[in-house]
């Protein structure tokens, strides 16, 4: 059952902005009884996360230092989108960046919501077939990343044992290993 009442802005301004994200607070009505209320909204660009598989049936993982945690973390290859850019030429873009890999077979998983209570961002998974190492990476300033392939068979494993902890990855892993039909193997 859909809720019958939604909210509606009256009023947004921006209260905080630094490059990749801003905040907004809102001055909104709910359709139905009027109820008035302020919200906060952080403004974040659209990601893609891309599960790159090799001809080999590894998959190409990345450990990145987060700045959030201040840990390296083991994710598949991603990041945002520049402003107009089409979600799967960035996937392509930053997947050259961050490993060097291409691949010319690519199957869209549709997108996630981050964190829909805050966030208005979506992050769009992709799976990249028979990808090949072609080129050097090209990292970000400040990005550090190690590439590791990782056998497609251990992918859901090391998920369910923690060593995938961003959740965002994990949600693009469930759909890509879905896809793949991994999930439905006997273990």
């Amino acid at each position: 059952m859909s809720p019958t009442r939604s909210w509606k802005d009256l009023e947004e301004e921006t209260v905080f902005s630094v490059p990749f994200v801003s905040i907004s607070r809102t001055h909104s009505v709910r359709d139905g009884d009027g109820r008035r209320a302020r919200f906060y909204r952080l403004h974040f660009p659209d990601w893609a996360n891309i599960f790159a598989i090799t001809p080999e049936d590894e998959v190409v993982f990345v450990h990145q230092f987060r700045q959030g945690v201040m840990e390296y973390t083991l994710e598949l290859p991603g990041g945002v989108m520049e402003p107009g850019e089409d979600p799967l030429e960035g996937a392509r873009r930053e997947l050259v960046e961050e490993t060097g890999y291409t691949s010319d077979e690519w199957i869209t998983l549709g997108s996630v919501y981050p964190n829909p209570a805050i966030q208005d961002n979506r992050c769009t998974t992709f799976i990249a077939r028979n990808a090949r190492r072609t080129h050097p990476t090209a990292f970000d300033t400040d990005e550090e990343l190690e590439i590791e392939t990782i056998p497609l068979a251990q992918v859901a494993e090391r998920t369910l044992h923690g060593q995938v902890t961003n959740a965002v990855i994990v949600a693009g892993l469930a759909r890509a290993l879905a896809e793949l039909g991994v999930l439905n193997q006997p273990r």
